[in-house]
């Protein structure tokens, strides 16, 4: 069988589970943790975060014997000394593992904002310019998908099945996923991928599909496929004035971060919502590294340094329509940017109703948005029917095979 056929024979490629593990890391130097916090996201995915306390205990597990420090610096704190301000994963992770030590945490005077922890598991509150060592995670996230292919060929021949993953892996990385991505099968008890007769045979109405996709999205899509894909930077300018921490929490919690340009057109459409007033863009550096980089980690290495710039500062706004490093303490309105991805799916149902019915079109196109929503889509997305050439957009399975047919060829 051909590499190049690959795409072909790609019927479905659905989620069924995803999970998450974290990898820490000790980081032996004395940082304050605005500092830890830039050192570890330039080098790993980001401060500590903790699930539970099987997480913490194996944070713990990685101080060097020979470490004779206080306290080590966590990814939490929060914004304000207010008592009622809530404590804030740097992750931005819903996480809410605290291992308050006695007393603790009690703000001692007003300006203990951040958080380490004792090589004894004790959280502490204490100022965030204090030096520490610090905790860092890498965020490895495990999904299970069910696959489905069409082919001639013996798919449990390891050779092909290796050919499977690798096509699989290509298009993954083509489509922006990270080099460090590894894919593997999950064997089932006897060892073999599974005849579609073997698996369940399902019968219901269509409704009953409805129903219980809002827990199960298999039940509801039958095969689940991306057949294009394009994404380009949306900015949005935000006049309320913050530093360039707040503004980062502010973009990460609505959109997906502090603005990132690729090229000129990407800096001129950002300028279009910012004009030439000042206002922060998604760059910055630590004075431990000295190197600016992007708050989304992006490696982008288009710059639009005004004459004389950087001058030693730590973080980046824009001004008359190029870069000023600035205080990073100072407020003013910043810009977000979140990724306008366009992908068109491939979606089989099995129904005894007219699936061209705008009104089941409609009811399959919410339960779709709302699973995907609690899923990870982003708010904002939106989902859209595409019509075929017919007026419809639904198709039989046997016209649909017909072009399959031809495509092969």
């Amino acid at each position: 069988m051909k590499t190049a056929l690959l795409l072909v024979l790609l019927e479905a490629l659905i989620p069924v589970a995803s999970s998450q593990t974290h990898v820490f890391y000790f980081v032996p130097v004395n940082l304050s943790w605005p500092e830890a916090q830039g050192y570890c996201r330039q080098h790993y995915t980001d401060l500590a975060t903790t699930d539970d306390q099987t997480d913490f205990e194996e944070l713990l597990k990685t101080v060097n014997a020979d470490f004779r420090g206080e306290l080590i610096w966590t990814g939490l704190y929060r914004t304000s000394a207010s008592a009622t301000a809530p404590w804030t994963w740097s992750d931005q992770s819903q996480s809410t593992f605290r291992s308050w030590g006695v007393g603790q945490p009690n703000n001692y005077g007003g300006n203990q904002f951040c958080v380490g922890t004792s090589i004894t598991g004790a959280f502490n509150d204490i100022g965030c310019y204090i030096k520490h060592a610090a905790f860092c995670y890498n965020g490895r996230r495990r999904h299970t998908v069910r696959l489905t292919v069409k082919s001639s060929p013996n798919v449990n021949d390891p050779e092909v099945k290796n050919k499977i993953l690798a096509k699989i892996e290509q298009m993954l990385e083509e489509n922006g996923f990270t080099e460090d991505v590894e894919l593997s099968y999950r064997n089932q008890s006897d060892g073999n991928f599974q005849k579609t007769e073997q698996k369940t045979n399902i019968t219901e109405p269509f409704e009953k599909y409805l129903i219980l996709s809002n827990s199960f999205l298999l039940l509801l899509l039958a095969a689940l496929m991306y057949v294009t894909f394009s994404q380009h930077h949306e900015f949005v300018y935000v006049s309320t004035l913050m530093n360039w921490s707040n503004a980062q929490k502010y973009c990460r919690e609505r959109y997906t971060d502090l603005a990132t340009t690729d090229n000129q057109a990407d800096h001129d459409e950002l300028l279009k919502t910012g004009g030439m007033a000042k206002f922060w863009l998604g760059l910055s550096r630590t004075r431990v590294t000295d190197v600016f980089v992007w708050s989304d980690q992006s490696s982008s290495s288009f710059t639009k340094w005004q004459s004389g710039q950087p001058n030693g500062q730590l973080c980046v706004n824009v001004e008359v329509g190029y870069w000023f490093d600035r205080n990073c303490v100072d407020n003013v309105p910043f810009a977000c940017y979140f990724d306008r991805k366009r992908q068109i799916m491939r979606v089989e149902v099995k129904s005894s109703q007219n699936l061209n019915d705008p009104a089941v079109m409609n009811e399959i196109s919410v339960n779709m948005e709302q699973i995907l929503k609690q899923k990870g889509l982003a708010q904002h997305a939106k989902l859209s029917w595409r019509t075929q050439s017919n007026g419809n957009v639904f198709q039989k399975k046997d016209q649909m095979s017909e072009a399959t047919k031809q495509t092969c060829v």
